[in-house]
């Protein structure tokens, strides 16, 4: 069992900028909380003997606010790859692994970081269509252990820029016109158009040219086959002209 350190002396720690962003609310539940500082000891940080926290900043950042020590063990050697396997407090999310690559100068997680700014599309978003346009995906996903490790294999960055393009501008203006359809924003619509756009491209444009006025005839739906049905269907929908009378 490593032995456990106590200090006052805050500022000897460091954060690594690849880390995890610092969430305010979870400092100040952690503040609020009058259980931690009983726990702390018993959960304590880890940092490098340089005193780079590894798992912990949360921690450290409260413990500075309310007076009390940081608790720490030192794992010599430990760098920032260390990061992610050691930290098992809080899950992980997508957006954690991206920023953290992106900081790492990941050129795969770069591009897709990329794509999140230019079209605001969220990370779940991305990693849906990173599923279909690398070989980095399993039947139930992206392969999360690959994913951890900044591993995206064989990604066709052409056509994800290709179809990024094309799909979200179309679907932000459902957005703005009918926040409601928030479904097509999720997996099973995202992961049927890039079956579509991989099938047969200009079939998806032809969709793309209907998506906005025929938005409404897509319903939400659990299975995939099912959305690119609908998808399909509306390439015969016609427009409703207004028939004026003399």
């Amino acid at each position: 069992m490593p032995e456990i350190h106590e200090t006052t002396d805050y500022e000897k720690f460091k954060f690594y900028p690849c880390n995890r962003t610092i969430y305010e609310g979870h400092v100040e539940k952690l503040c609020n909380d009058p259980g931690f500082p009983k726990a702390f000891p018993h959960d304590p940080m880890i940092v490098n003997e340089n005193f780079y926290v590894i798992d912990g900043q949360h921690r450290r950042l409260a413990a500075e606010r309310l007076g009390i020590p940081c608790y720490y063990t030192i794992k010599h050697g430990a760098t920032e790859k260390d990061i992610i396997p050691l930290q098992n407090s809080k899950k992980w999310t997508y957006d954690d692994f991206i920023h953290f690559h992106v900081t790492n100068g990941n050129e795969e997680f770069m591009f897709i970081k990329e794509m999140i700014d230019k079209y605001k599309i969220s990370a779940h978003v991305i990693v849906s269509i990173c599923r279909s346009f690398s070989t980095n995906n399993t039947r139930r996903g992206v392969n999360i252990t690959l994913f951890r490790q900044g591993v995206i294999n064989n990604l066709n960055k052409e056509s994800t820029r290709d179809l990024c393009s094309k799909l979200f501008p179309e679907l932000n203006e459902i957005k703005r016109i009918n926040p409601k359809k928030r479904h097509l924003w999720g997996t099973v619509y995202i992961e049927s158009f890039c079956s579509i756009y991989k099938w047969d491209s200009v079939v998806f444009d032809r969709i793309l040219n209907k998506l906005v006025e025929f938005h409404t005839f897509l319903p939400v739906e659990i299975h995939e086959h099912r959305a690119k049905e609908n998808l399909m269907a509306i390439l015969n929908k016609r427009k409703a002209y207004n028939q004026t009378k003399f």
